[in-house]
This record gives C-alpha cells, structure tokens and sequence, in this order.
C-alpha cells in the first residue's frame, strides 16, 4: 500500500532480511526498480533463511551494490550482467566511524556494569540455525560458561534465545544482560578484548574496531575476515570452540588493511544512483524529436490530466504531452489534490476538447475509457492509438475528500500503465 501510495523512483533494500525480500519482491511486482546494497554475500549455505533472501533479492534487483570484491565476483560467476554490480564498500563501516565519533560521553553502560579497565569478552547468540538446534545451543552454553571463568563473558542475549534456552532447561553460570542500543553496543564493542558471535554484522563491526572475532558458525559470508585472519571459524562444537578462545586470547593482528571501503560508501551510493540514468524510465527513449502525445477521457477533469501530468513530469524530454475529453468540463480540484502529494502542479491545466487537436500533428492517442475510445476522431496522419481501461475515480462533480483514496488509486494505476509504455518504447 505505500509503495502504490508514494510511487516511489526506486525502493532501496539492505542486507537478507526477510523484510529485504518482502521489499524486493513487493516492488519489482509493481514495476518499481530495486536497488540492493549488501548485495553478492554468499554463505553457500542454502538452509539459512538469509542465504535464500539474498540470492532472490540479488537476481530481481536493478542495481546491486557489493560491499568487497568477493561478493562482486559472487555476482559474476551467478550470470548477473557486470553493468548491474558496483563495489562501493560497506556502508556499516561508515556508520560504524560515524557513530564511534558522536559515542564519546553517549553511553555510560561500561561503567555501570564496572567493565572499565578489565578484560571481557563481548558475545552475541541469535542465528537460528544455533538457537533452533538443542546440540548447538547446548554446546555454545557450556562453552561460554567455560569461557567465563577464565575472561568474563558479556552477552546481551536475544529474547528469543533466552526464551529458548529456558525452554531447553540450559543455564549460563553468569548472568546475560537484558538487549542494548546500538550505541551502547559500540561502547562495548570498543572496550572488549574480542568478539565471540553467529552474527554476520558484529564479525564486520569487530575489524572496524580493531577487534578479533571468534564466529560461532560453520561457514561466513565474509570470507575477507577469514583470509585474513580477523575472524576464525569455530562452529559449534565445544572443544573447537575452546581451542578458538585460546588462539584469538593471545592474538595480535595489524588493522590497518582496508577491507571494506574508506568510509565513503554511502556518497559513492547515492552519487551512483543520481547518474543511473537507466532508472530514469525515460532514459529508454531515443529520439531525435519529442513525439506528440494526446491522453483523451470522456470530461478532461481526471484522468487524462493525472495522466499528462505524470507523464510529462516522466519525460519531457521525449514527448509533447496533451489531454482532451470528448465532453470537457473542468480539471477537478482533487485531481489536483492528488497530483500535488506527488509535487506534480497540474493546477495551470485547462480542460479541452478533443477536436481542438485535428489540426496537431498528433503521434500517439491514447484513450483512457470505454466511451472516449468509442467517440475518439479520425486523427489525419499515421497515428497511434493506444487504449487504457482505467477507472472513473468519482460517481459525479463531487470534492469530498472522502474520495481522495479512490483518486490515488487510480492516480496509481496511470502511474503503472505509463511505467510500462516508456519501457515498451
């Protein structure tokens, strides 16, 4: 419903979310282009959810905008056309610098759990494929809690995972904090000796604070980490999980390799999207002169204006757009309405009638109604005719802005019809 209220130019999605894939799917069946930043990360691992809503979200997006060289080659090698893809770095890493400079003095949360100073290891617990699997969980629990009385472990825990490790009669022998902000996260993430988590962003926050990380999972998504010795696998079990503690408790790494961009992703994004003239659905259209265009409708008051509005503010660079009626009366002042929620000003347009353009050199005529199509005139030329069933918005001349949702939707649909004509062209 928003995305036919708004009608928006593109619908940007992050990361493998389920909300990433109900986005994508929902825009690409309304025509809209998708864009998708976080695009390419491959796990190989097609029975996490995350690894399904990224390789759909990838193969129906317009534009795809790969955080590292791997993931663009991932791309690659899945046959998505090299004009799609971008590696533009990781936007995380750029709100990671941005908020450690804004944090200072933000969150106390160190010092009230009496962290200054000491030695922790912050952990995190939430990937489904551990916390739904009795063997894992268990295994992860017994590790931590021997982990625990060698370096204290810090874990904000999931409520799903609480309610789950409850439910499975599993017990930490420390105490779990309660869910934090991220700015409070960030204070522990940048106090921590290292990180221990199945999350796929704290493996890459840990390198953008300089922190090791142990990642409870069989495989990754960031592989970079792993090459470079950032980040070491240890699944699940319990005594790989300690054999990991011990080589990442004495571990010193040098930072200073630039993996994820340089903190600039999020300009290179938006410059790429400003000058993706392909988005535009007008940059379809190759033309050495602008075609004539005339929308026809029964009383001009509408429909035929939604249409000359929308369609000139789409591309008029490539067409002379025109609305008439058969019957003109007046453009109707929710028409306006409408359009305006959209900063489209019709409110300068005149209703007339439909002979007043038998003497244009007129090079398509598109009816938008049953009886305009009916009592539409012979143009002279060769003209082409185009027919659009869309429906009546109001009963009568009637300005009750109860009517108002009714205009939007047919406001939408000329929208979807217009998307489509300037791809065909």
């Amino acid at each position: 419903k928003i995305l036919q209220k708004e009608c928006p130019d593109w619908v940007l999605v992050y990361g493998d979310t389920n909300s990433t894939l109900a986005g994508c799917l929902a825009a690409v069946k309304l025509h809209i282009p998708v864009v998708h930043v976080e695009a390419g990360l491959r796990s190989f691992n097609r029975k996490m959810p995350e690894e399904i809503n990224r390789v759909l979200t990838d193969h129906a997006a317009d534009i795809l905008f790969a955080p590292t060289e791997t993931a663009t080659n991932n791309l690659k090698h899945e046959g998505i056309e090299d004009e799609k893809v971008y590696m533009v770095g990781d936007v995380m890493y750029d709100a990671a610098l941005h908020f450690k400079n804004i944090t200072d003095g933000k969150s106390s949360i160190v010092n009230d759990l009496q962290l200054e100073g000491k030695s922790y290891v912050l952990c995190t617990v939430h990937r489904q494929e551990n916390t739904d699997d009795p063997d894992r969980l268990s295994s992860i629990v017994r590790s931590l809690n021997k982990i625990n009385l060698e370096n204290q472990v810090v874990l904000p825990l999931h409520p799903r995972t609480k309610d789950i490790i409850v439910k499975r009669g599993l017990k930490f022998d420390f105490e779990p904090l309660i869910p934090v902000g991220y700015i409070d996260m960030l204070n522990l993430l940048d106090n921590s000796q290292f990180i221990i988590t199945d999350s796929g962003g704290l493996q890459k926050e840990a390198y953008f604070f300089n922190k090791n990380c142990i990642t409870l999972r069989d495989e990754t998504e960031w592989v970079e980490l792993i090459e470079n010795g950032y980040n070491i696998l240890a699944g699940t079990k319990f005594e790989m999980i300690l054999e990991c503690y011990q080589i990442m408790n004495k571990k010193v790494s040098n930072f200073k390799v630039g993996l994820y961009g340089f903190g600039d992703t999020r300009k290179i994004i938006v410059d790429k999207l400003l000058s993706y003239q392909s988005l535009d659905a007008s940059s379809h259209l190759a033309s050495d002169k602008k075609k004539k265009l005339l929308f026809i409708c029964t009383g001009n008051a509408c429909r035929s204006q939604l249409a000359e509005g929308i369609l000139r503010y789409l591309a008029n660079d490539y067409f002379e757009v025109f609305s008439a009626g058969t019957t003109p009366s007046q453009v109707h002042p929710l028409a306006i309405k409408v359009m305006d929620e959209w900063r489209i000003d019709i409110s300068n347009h005149t209703s007339d009638h439909v002979d007043d353009f038998l003497d244009k050199e007129i090079d398509i005529v598109i009816t938008l109604c049953n009886s305009a199509q009916e009592l539409c005139p012979a143009f002279p030329g060769k003209v082409e005719q185009l027919h659009w069933d869309i429906p009546d918005p109001f009963p009568g001349w009637v300005e009750d802005s109860h009517f108002l949702p009714k205009f939007r939707e047919v406001r939408n649909i000329i929208r979807s019809h217009i998307d489509t004509f300037l791809k065909d062209y």
